[in-house]
């Protein structure tokens, strides 16, 4: 079974990516970092990015959203991802 997990630019003045489970409150996405922990980290309403599962060939993981290079197409391409 893939792993479900998704990552969202904090809602902060750094605007970092976080990683983990994503839920929200209201329409307020939170992503809990740490499943062992109550802890959860305001995101910022748009960039949720669900894991492809794929990984690029430096072994970095592919989200939704992202651009990639790949050799039979005619340029970059951004990840379009609809979960099974």
């Amino acid at each position: 079974m893939k792993q479900r997990k998704f990552r969202a630019l904090r809602d902060d003045m750094n605007c970092t990516w976080v990683y983990g489970s994503l839920l929200y409150a209201g329409d307020i996405p939170r992503i809990q970092e740490q499943p062992l922990f109550d802890l959860f980290t305001t995101c910022l309403k748009g960039t949720e990015c669900e894991f492809t599962g794929l990984q690029d060939k430096n072994g970095k993981d592919i989200y939704e959203g992202d651009v990639v290079n790949h050799e039979d197409a005619h340029g970059p391409c951004i990840i379009e991802y609809q979960p099974a």
